[in-house]
């Protein structure tokens, strides 16, 4: 989402995923909600002073929407100078579900010039209402991108056919707004019934990166064949206008703060 948000300085963040089954393909609606804000923690110490890598010089076709842009008009990115760091809970993980986010994290990463970091394995549960910060749990730093495999009854917004729910969330108090921590809650049961099979893995696949890319701050495409686009058809891949818009949040100078 680009333009008014910024006004009120509130950060839309997640993503919904709804599947329709109406061909034998499927469609996919994607849909976002908000996610929350916390308190700034002290600068970590795996932050760099220059970018960890950058991303890859693709043709710019343009036809990609951000999710949030500041006052400037630049794009709400993550900083390029320090990981992302990412925590998965392993509860009602299915076979090959680690793989599958890990492949997902890797192809987004190479995309955008981000360097996604798994931490390891976490209890925490998925809620609408998740901080910014958890000392007790991770300490003094922003909590870690949380990938949860769950259920509808666990967290509601999966509630209607949704097979993921992901994005970005930004510290309002900021001088410029930057992404600093997320969420990916992923329904379990959809990806046990679909990873098993060749072509819902990649289905599965294409599901995960659409969410990741939300995740890093990319948006709606208009184009029916990217798999940005709102509705889903057999994409399974970045189109050219996806690859330039995963490199444009990459990119860029260090983040001040």
């Amino acid at each position: 989402m680009t333009g008014g948000a910024q006004a009120s300085r509130t950060v839309l963040a997640v993503s919904l995923v709804v599947l329709i089954a109406t061909t034998a393909l499927g469609v996919l609606l994607w849909q976002r909600a908000p996610a929350l804000l916390g308190a700034a923690p002290p600068a970590p110490a795996d932050v760099a002073t220059a970018p960890l890598r950058l991303p890859p010089d693709v043709p710019d076709p343009g036809g990609y929407v951000h999710l949030l842009t500041g006052d400037d008009g630049a794009p709400v990115r993550w900083d390029p100078c320090r990981p992302v760091h990412v925590v998965v809970r392993p509860q009602g993980e299915p076979p090959g579900g680690r793989a599958a986010v890990e492949t997902a994290l890797a192809r987004v990463g190479e995309a955008s010039g981000l360097v996604f970091v798994v931490d390891g394995e976490t209890d925490e549960a998925p809620t609408t209402t998740r901080a910014l910060t958890d000392p007790a749990r991770y300490g003094a730093r922003w909590s870690p991108v949380l990938v949860a495999w769950s259920d509808a009854g666990e967290y509601p917004p999966l509630q209607g056919g949704a097979v993921g729910v992901a994005g970005p969330a930004a510290d309002p108090a900021a001088d410029r707004l930057s992404w600093v921590s997320g969420t990916v809650v992923l329904d379990a049961v959809w990806f046990a019934d679909n990873l098993p099979q060749e072509l819902g893995s990649r289905r599965a696949g294409a599901v995960l990166s659409h969410e990741l890319a939300h995740l890093v701050g990319l948006g709606h495409s208009a184009d029916p064949f990217s798999l940005m686009s709102p509705t889903y058809q057999s994409v399974y891949g970045f189109s050219l206008s996806d690859q330039a818009g995963l490199a444009s949040l990459g990119g860029g100078a260090c983040l001040p703060g």
